[in-house]
């Protein structure tokens, strides 16, 4: 397989017991130790609703978000379990103020954000 940041080909290690089970791994064992996902929530209140924001780095980077699907995937499930039925659920790169404007016109429902930068305009 081809790690999706650095590039290189790594094999991932297989035994008896897995061999004929299905491994999803899209990083390779240096850079998932280097690039560490370490998410982290705020709340922000909108009109009448909440917009629960979780963020999974602390500053921009130049790394493919493809790279952390899985670590996302988990988020979502987490998001899934705790919220109500009518939860919109969004994952962008980057909350905008213009799409907080836009969110919180909304009036609709709590918003679940997932994000990979915390939004410049709130820090």
């Amino acid at each position: 397989m081809r790690c999706l940041i650095c590039k290189q080909i790594y094999f991932e290690r297989r035994t008896l017991l897995t061999l004929f089970t299905e491994v999803v791994t899209v990083k390779c064992k240096s850079c998932q130790e280097k690039y560490q996902v370490f998410p982290y929530g705020t709340v922000y209140p909108i009109t009448n609703y909440q917009l629960f924001m979780i963020t999974l780095f602390n500053e921009k980077n130049t790394l493919s978000e493809d790279a952390f699907m899985l670590e996302i995937r988990d988020i979502c499930i987490q998001y899934l379990s705790k919220a109500k039925d009518s939860a919109l659920i969004l994952f962008i790169d980057e909350l905008s103020e213009a799409l907080f404007y836009y969110l919180d016109q909304l009036n609709f429902t709590d918003i679940y954000l997932i994000s990979l930068y915390p939004p410049a305009f709130l820090i």
